[in-house]
C-alpha cells in the first residue's frame, strides 16, 4: 500500500506530492520518459516508480487509436529505503548540515519527525 505523501528525487530537486493522484496528474509521459523521476518514496520510505502503459483500441471498430496512461506502482511490499528518503530530506531540511547517526537502538525510526501529512 502506497502511503502518501509521495517524494521524488528530481536530480537535486525535491518533489512533494500530497497523493498519488496529485503526483498522476503532473506527471507526463514525456517527462517519464525523459528521467524527470528517477527516484520516488513513499511516506515510509517505499521505493516507487511510474510507469507509461501504452493501450491501444479501435474507434468503432474502425480508426486505431493509442492512449498512454500513467501508473504508480510500488516496487516493494515491505520499505527498505527509510534510510535513503531520510538523507534526501535531511538535504533539503538542513542544507549543508552534517547527517546525524541514527541511534544505535532499533526503537528509532529513520524518518521520525521528518515526514507529516
Amino acid at each position: 500500500m502506497i502511503r502518501p505523501p509521495i517524494f521524488v528525487d528530481a536530480r537535486g530537486s525535491l518533489l512533494a506530492f500530497s497523493s498519488p493522484a496529485e503526483l498522476l496528474r503532473h506527471a507526463t509521459a514525456e517527462a517519464i520518459r525523459a528521467g524527470a523521476y528517477p527516484v520516488l518514496y513513499d511516506a515510509d520510505g517505499r521505493l516507487l516508480r511510474l510507469v507509461v502503459k501504452v493501450e491501444e483500441y479501435k474507434l468503432f471498430g474502425l480508426v486505431r487509436r493509442v492512449r498512454e496512461r500513467i501508473e504508480l506502482e510500488a516496487t516493494e511490499h515491505l520499505p527498505t529505503h527509510e534510510v535513503a528518503l531520510r538523507a534526501l530530506l535531511l538535504r533539503f531540511v538542513r542544507p549543508g548540515a552534517p547527517e546525524e547517526p541514527l541511534p544505535a537502538t532499533g526503537a528509532h525510526h529513520p524518518l521520525a519527525g521528518l515526514v507529516r501529512t
